[in-house]
Parts: C-alpha cells; sequence; structure tokens
C-alpha cells in the first residue's frame, strides 16, 4: 500500500473518531432512502465542466433560517465558534498555478488541491477559523499546517517556510497567518499547496473560497430573501426550478442545496430509476415515499416535497450537512452505525458531489449578483 494511500485512510480515520464524538445520543427511528441511481446526468451547475438548515418540517423559511443562524450544537468538539466562520483567500494576490482535479493522486491521475503561486516569504493565512492540529513536517519533507474547522472540514497549507507561527492547539481566527511560504518538500517552485478535506475526501477549495462559506455550513442567512436571491440568480440554469423552490421553501431548506442533491440524484430525470428501486427527482425509495404522504414519485412537484422533507427531517437529526447527505444516501441506521459517514466510497463519493454542486451553485449566484 503506498504512502499516500496509508495517509488518506489515515484521514478518514481521524475523521470518523472525531464524528463518533457527536453522535452518543441521537435519536432512534430509521427510514431507509435511495442508494444513488444510475440515471443519465443533467444540466451541470453553473461552473461545473460539462461531461438542513431544517428545523420543523412546517416552519417558515424565515423562521428555519433565523434559527440556525443562531448558535447552535452544531459545532465540532474542541472548535468552539459558529459553524458559520467566513471564508478567506488564504494567499490574497496569489495564482492559482495548478486546479484541483479528480482522480487519485498517488496514481498521477488526479491533484487533490489547489497550488496558489506567490513570492517566497508570502504569508498564508487561514482560510477559516478553527483549531490547528498539526503543525509541523511532513514525511515528504513538505512543512504543513492542518486547521480543522467547526462544520468538520480540514484545511491543509503546504511547502511552508519551517519557521511555522502556530502550534498544535491553537485556534485560529479566519485570515490569521499560519505559514509563509517556503521551498519545502517535493515542489517545482515557491507555492501553496491547500487541501481541503470534507467526508473523508478531498474536495476542490475553489468554489468554496468564492462562495465565502465552509462546505458543511448549516447558517444561512437571517434574511430568507437572500437564500432565495441566490436561488434566484442561477434559477435559468436549474432544471424544474420552481418546484424545486417551493419545496426548499415549505421544508425550509436551502433551494440550492435541494437542487445540488437532485442533480446528484436523478440528474434531473423525474422518471429516473435505480436498481435499488429507488424513483424519481430525489430517488426515493417507495416506503420511503409512502412514509412521506408521496402517491405518486414521478410527480415532480410531489417527489420533490418529499425529498425536501426528508432532507430536512436529516438535518434536524444530525445538525450537519455532511452526515444528512449520507443519511438519505445510505440510510440513518448507517451513519449510526458508524458514528460518522459511512466508510464506503459510494456514500463518500455521493456526500461529496452534493457538497460541491451546492458550494458551485452558491458561487456563480453570488457571482452573477
Amino acid at each position: 500500500m503506498s504512502d499516500t494511500v496509508v495517509a488518506v485512510a489515515a484521514r478518514v480515520r481521524e475523521l470518523d473518531a472525531l464524528l463518533a464524538r457527536l453522535v452518543g445520543a441521537w435519536p432512534g427511528g430509521t427510514v431507509p432512502v435511495s442508494a444513488t441511481g444510475d440515471p443519465a446526468p443533467g444540466p451541470e451547475p453553473p461552473g461545473l465542466p460539462a461531461g438542513d438548515f431544517g428545523a420543523a418540517w412546517t416552519a417558515p423559511f424565515a423562521t428555519v433560517l433565523r434559527s440556525v443562524a443562531e448558535p447552535g450544537p452544531v459545532a465540532v468538539a474542541g472548535t468552539d465558534g459558529p459553524i458559520e466562520s467566513p471564508v478567506v483567500d488564504p494567499v490574497p494576490g496569489g495564482r492559482i498555478s495548478q486546479p484541483f482535479t479528480l482522480g487519485l493522486a498517488s496514481a498521477g491521475e488526479g491533484h487533490d488541491g489547489l497550488d496558489i503561486a506567490a513570492p517566497l516569504g508570502t504569508p498564508v493565512r487561514a482560510m477559516a477559523a478553527g483549531v490547528v492540529r498539526f503543525a509541523g513536517r511532513h514525511p515528504d519533507g513538505a512543512v504543513v499546517v492542518r486547521v480543522e474547522h467547526a462544520d468538520g472540514s480540514q484545511s491543509w497549507y503546504a511547502h511552508l517556510d519551517p519557521a511555522v507561527p502556530v502550534r498544535v492547539g491553537d485556534r485560529v481566527a479566519p485570515g490569521q497567518t499560519v505559514g509563509r511560504i517556503g521551498l519545502t518538500g517535493r515542489t517545482t517552485g515557491p507555492h501553496l499547496h491547500l487541501e481541503l478535506w470534507f467526508g473523508g475526501r478531498p474536495i476542490d477549495p475553489e468554489p468554496i473560497l468564492r462562495s465565502g462559506r465552509l462546505p458543511g455550513a448549516l447558517a444561512g442567512p437571517t434574511d430568507p430573501t437572500t437564500a432565495l436571491g441566490r436561488f434566484d440568480a442561477v434559477a435559468s440554469t436549474i432544471p424544474y426550478a420552481a418546484e424545486i423552490r417551493a419545496a426548499a421553501v415549505r421544508a425550509g431548506i436551502d433551494p440550492l442545496l435541494l437542487a445540488a442533491l437532485v442533480r446528484t440524484e436523478s440528474g434531473f430525470r423525474p422518471d429516473a430509476v435505480s436498481r435499488a428501486g429507488a424513483m424519481g427527482l430525489t430517488q426515493l425509495m417507495p416506503a420511503t415515499a409512502r412514509s412521506l404522504g408521496v402517491a405518486d414519485p414521478f410527480d415532480p412537484a410531489a417527489n420533490l416535497e418529499g425529498g425536501a422533507r426528508y432532507l430536512a427531517g436529516n438535518l434536524r437529526i444530525f445538525g450537519r450537512v455532511d452526515l444528512a447527505l449520507a443519511a438519505y444516501q445510505a440510510g440513518k441506521a448507517a451513519v449510526r452505525r458508524a458514528g460518522g459517514i459511512p466508510d464506503s466510497p459510494v456514500t463518500q463519493g455521493y456526500v461529496a458531489r452534493v457538497l460541491e454542486t451546492w458550494s458551485r451553485y452558491l458561487a456563480a449566484a453570488e457571482g452573477g449578483r
């Protein structure tokens, strides 16, 4: 097994252990929901290459958004602070010299971070508030700082100068200097290698930086018109936009998050059926559809209402977007048994795809306003 694979496995175990500390008192009750189906992909969200906040289901959207914007039990143990930490550029004025690309980096098929070129000695800032969990030299020689954020994500800053100004256990604020660009490790020139891990996988930091919010942020704007304004800014690119908007408002969740789930689940195909028998836009299993009162899972409006309500319920139970999505894909019982996101490439890939799509919608909406 390669050193990279071993390191990835260790990170996944570390995340699972962290999540396990949060789930001791979760309530019982399970309703199995679909595994991801096999429909053809639908329209890409803005910015992608070709190829809940939830509370009670009946709560008004404004009430739900206000309630989750208040401090609540949604911080990772040991981090403190709200989950809605602002996200800032770690190297203002830097140039992206190599983007994030999907694939196994150890096999030369991908690049699991973002390279940002800047002169030697340029300060590197924490992209969000958090706690320093590692500060030192990596086995490959690179000096690395790892910061754990309140939503469960972790940012990694690599190729730093050896004189690191932070230590393990330090709490850092958004924009606080955690190091300076150096030439440590295997590098072809001065740059920051920035990785962002969430749900046990690396995700693209660029849309997160553009959107200005952590990938698992639950707290939305206190004014619901802001969230709806974001959705309306990109609604022309989203099939069934009116139905998605209406279902999300009634369930009290971000309509862009619901749109990201629908794209991942069905590719916006109302007639989609998975091998497991999941149906429609949000891929409801027959038993789940019945429990939600969805008489016709192939009716777009009814299916979206059911899927939005189910996602809102998961968010209310688990308190974090990544865990709610994992429960949507694998079932609540699987998340409880795992003490976090199940150790399944299917589930982890599903969570990562929804989060990345959601972040790209958010970034596109902010850019178009």
